[in-house]
């Protein structure tokens, strides 16, 4: 079995994310699978080299260490391949509304009563309009055609998930410039290396449900998917990438062990009391999935100290 990790190199580990990497690794060390480190950066504007040296380097000081890692921006011929493969077989379609008739469709929708799902107008062009409009220097964004079903799955930590496509939009996987969004790189990538269960924030529910369909699409496997609560702070806000005292880097820092905040990430939120611990084997043998909450869980300085000091 496959685990893997996607940080964006956009920003600090922080908690938070750092919680997704700790769940992947634990769970394929104790069912003797591998851990697979993907950089995310195809978001060439925002991702930097520096956040993913610190990345790996807090990755590695904790104690996480990966199997194989790639980037995503070395990887656009194998992605070219599976779009030219979903164009062929009618899931990707272009369009060329703007963003600003987007959002008058979607407040008329609004307005009278009716959800705000994209009305598919642009599967109505025929080859003709589409290569007229191309010509006239029009740009297109393409979306993926969702089947019209109902999308579950047993999830390892929330129990059946269900998303019916009557109220899903046709995700956009392509801009207008050509860059790809979140959603075919992840799901190519996972395909590529043979990754068997995906374990992410609940963030990510609706996601699952589009990639599921884009597996089906590409005739690949399916793999688990476990989705576990958001970690929140004292005022039940979601941390992010913003909060630099709650990063690894500063956790590190201010002296915290790597113990500590690997038996704190794994445990926070479960069923299980948070003990202290020394030996890392034995927090990952003692780890089960199932065990976590489908409550968010709250993050307690005082708590993490109280580990640290024993």
């Amino acid at each position: 079995m496959k685990c893997r990790f996607a940080p964006s190199p956009t920003g600090l580990l922080h908690i938070g994310n750092a919680r997704s990497a700790v769940l992947n690794w634990a769970y394929a060390q104790k069912n003797n699978g591998k851990f697979i480190l993907r950089i995310d950066d195809t978001d060439q504007s925002r991702s930097t080299k520096e956040f993913e040296n610190k990345i790996k380097e807090n990755l590695s000081w904790l104690g996480l260490n990966w199997d194989n890692t790639f980037n995503q921006s070395e990887r656009l011929d194998i992605y070219k391949i599976n779009i030219e493969k979903l164009k062929k077989n009618g899931r990707l379609y272009p369009c060329f509304e703007t963003s600003e008739e987007l959002s008058l469709k979607k407040k008329s929708l609004l307005a009278s009563g009716k959800p705000p799902i994209y009305d598919r107008s642009s599967l109505e062009l025929t080859e003709s309009q589409i290569k007229e409009k191309i010509n006239l220097g029009l740009k297109p964004h393409w979306r993926f055609k969702l089947e019209e079903n109902l999308i579950k799955w047993d999830d390892l930590i929330k129990g059946e998930v269900r998303f019916d496509t009557k109220y899903l939009s046709d995700p956009i996987l392509i801009r207008e410039d050509g860059s790809l969004l979140y959603h075919l790189p992840s799901v190519i990538d996972d395909i590529e290396e043979n990754i068997t269960h995906i374990i992410r924030g609940e963030d990510h529910l609706s996601n699952t449900a589009f990639h599921l369909q884009i597996f089906k699409a590409l005739d690949a496997h399916l793999p688990v998917f476990a989705h576990h609560p958001f970690l929140i702070d004292q005022e039940g806000k979601a941390f992010g990438k913003r909060i630099g005292s709650l990063s690894i880097e500063n956790l590190k820092v201010e002296g915290y062990e790597d113990i500590s905040i690997i038996n704190y990430l794994i445990n926070i939120g479960s069923s299980e009391d948070i003990k202290p611990e020394t030996n890392i084997n034995n927090i990952v043998n003692n780890f089960e999935l199932k065990n976590i909450s489908n409550s968010s869980a709250k993050f307690s300085d005082n708590v993490l100290k109280s580990l640290n000091s024993n």
